[in-house]
């Protein structure tokens, strides 16, 4: 048994495994966990002592979990700047109301001030996330594809659902050479960090939301093919730093900016190679979600109106 661990040991130390720079170093959470079967002191330190929840995480005190439907930001701090290649979310789901994050936007930063987004941790996860069904299961998010810097790492959790719970947070060193270079992603400016985050959501949500309207379009391959080339550069705009608004004028009334409307300028030739009409009409029930992207009916629209006798509608 003994020389089955040394075997063990040297194989993993071969393979390279990252170093967690997160192991046993402090952290913030905001707001503070509020899920009382799994509150405990230990809620301080158990995000990043190494150690795995065994059972349901939650009705254990191992796990740090919340109600409710707010953001939620864990912020390592690594000590001193290092490099970074990527990161780990370990959660549970699948029962009892509890599902799987909607997003988990990963950041760095040098000063704990001005952020930088890197991606989503959803998206970026190594061979993909979990299925939506299939009972209670745990799930790690994690990659490692990254190349950055920066001393504190936040992690901003968008549940998917009521509830979330994480037992595990760990931050894998990267390359020494990382840690020369400027910090990646979107700049976010620390005085407007949360309006920040939720503006360059809103648009990449968009982005991705017209990157499969234009996929699932009917349209010639080639036309395709060019529509796809142009969102890929209209993307980038939206990650540059210069994207993000000033909260004091900005206006929640789509397109945001001029990298979004671009997203705009896009759907509109998108519809003209489809054949549409510049001006499309059609009847959707009041209630239902319209979405920025979405196609005109293929029926024409009518007028109906069914009522009770003596009813009278005035809308």
């Amino acid at each position: 048994m003994m020389v089955r661990a040394a075997l063990l040991l040297v194989v993993t130390a071969c393979l390279g495994a990252p170093e967690n720079l997160a192991l046993n170093r402090p952290y913030t959470l905001t707001p503070a966990p509020n899920y009382s079967p799994c509150i405990d002191p230990g809620d301080a330190t158990q995000l990043t002592d190494g150690v795995r929840t065994a059972g349901h995480f939650w009705t254990r005190p191992s796990t740090v979990g919340w109600s409710g439907v707010s953001l939620r930001m864990i912020t390592i701090d690594l000590g001193q700047v290092q490099p970074i290649a990527g990161a780990s979310f370990s959660t549970a789901a699948g029962v009892a109301d509890v599902g799987w994050p909607e997003s988990i936007a990963l950041l760095v930063s040098e000063d704990n001030q001005t952020y930088h987004l890197l991606g989503d941790l959803v998206q970026l996860t190594d061979g993909g996330a979990p299925p939506a069904e299939g009972g209670y299961r745990t799930f790690t998010y994690q990659t490692t594809a990254l190349s950055t810097r920066g001393r504190y790492v936040r992690l901003a959790v968008q549940a998917g659902g009521q509830y979330l719970f994480v037992d595990e947070i760990e931050v894998f060193k990267g390359a020494p050479e990382a840690a020369a270079q400027p910090a990646a992603g979107i700049r976010l400016p620390g005085d407007n960090f949360l309006f920040a985050m939720r503006y360059v959501r809103r648009q990449e949500l968009d982005r991705v939301a017209l990157r499969g309207r234009i996929e699932s379009s009917t349209v010639a391959a080639e036309i395709r093919q060019k529509l796809l080339a142009e969102l890929t550069e209209a993307g980038e705009a939206l990650r540059r730093p210069e994207s993000v608004a000033d909260p004091a004028s900005f206006r929640a009334i789509p397109p945001y900016d001029e990298p979004h409307r671009r997203l705009f300028a896009l759907h509109g030739k998108l519809l003209a190679a489809e054949g549409q009409p510049p001006l499309a009409v059609w009847h959707k029930y009041r209630y239902a979600p319209l979405g920025l992207f979405e196609p005109p009916a293929a029926a024409p629209p009518r007028l109906a109106a069914r009522l009770l006798r003596g009813e009278h509608r005035a809308e």
